[in-house]
């Protein structure tokens, strides 16, 4: 069987999860897939282009795989668009709710969590993301809630199972919030802090195999299950 090997943000696991298998067993393909923080995906990617190591398929944000494409002319190529995914909060389902419907309630509840699980907050698009958002709040230094990072969202909203008798939240990208059934939505955002962040592929070195399956998964076909796993059209 071919190998088609796919190094992606973590918001694509639960998309890439949710519809591979059948194509994988059609084209008679096995799956290798690797899912990380966006910033950490675009290094992987960019160490395995430079060592000529095996890498078919990428999923980045559009800043990065320009990024990508500049730095190796004709290996990359643009592959269609999965959509976008709004930054959310997320809690167990069997917590009482988080107010965060304005900027003061959204204040006082990050300042009386016990702890906010997020991704790494230099790699991740959420990570940075809350960073900005508590500095814009004034949750710095000694107000500063306790943030406990993950290599990325989706690891972040899993953690969420061990957090029992403790009020956390976990703050991730809602494609990632879905893979996880245990976890609720909390929101939405205020306004000035809503983030919606699109996720494209890209085919490296010209694989055929990685060329039908961003074909697949961006096909009109699979537009609501894309919708389903969280992403909206853009």
């Amino acid at each position: 069987m071919r190998q088609l090997t796919i190094k992606s943000a973590g918001a694509a696991r639960g998309l890439v999860g949710m519809v591979s298998d059948a194509f994988l067993a059609r084209h008679r393909i096995t799956l290798l897939a690797d899912f990380a923080a966006v910033g950490t995906t675009f290094e992987r990617v960019s160490e395995a282009m430079r060592a000529q190591q095996h890498c078919d398929l990428t999923v980045l944000t559009p800043a990065l795989l320009q990024r990508l494409e500049q730095a190796f002319p004709h290996r990359v190529s643009p592959a269609g668009s999965l959509g976008s995914t709004m930054t959310c909060f997320a809690c167990r389902g069997d917590v009482r709710a988080f107010d965060i419907s304005t900027i003061e309630t959204l204040r006082r509840t990050l300042g009386e969590v016990d702890a906010i699980y997020t991704g790494d907050t230099r790699q991740s698009t959420v990570g940075r993301h809350l960073v900005h958002m508590l500095e814009t709040l004034g949750l710095t230094g000694d107000l500063r809630p306790n943030v406990v990072e993950f290599p990325g969202g989706a690891p972040a909203v899993e953690a969420l199972d061990d957090a029992k008798d403790k009020r956390v939240l976990a703050f991730a990208q809602r494609t990632e919030v879905l893979q996880n059934p245990g976890a609720v939505l909390v929101g939405p955002l205020p306004q000035t802090f809503r983030l919606a962040t699109e996720y494209v592929l890209a085919v490296i070195d010209h694989s055929r195999p990685a060329q039908d399956f961003a074909a697949f998964l961006t096909a009109q076909s699979l537009a609501s299950t894309r919708r389903e796993s969280g992403f909206d059209p853009v």
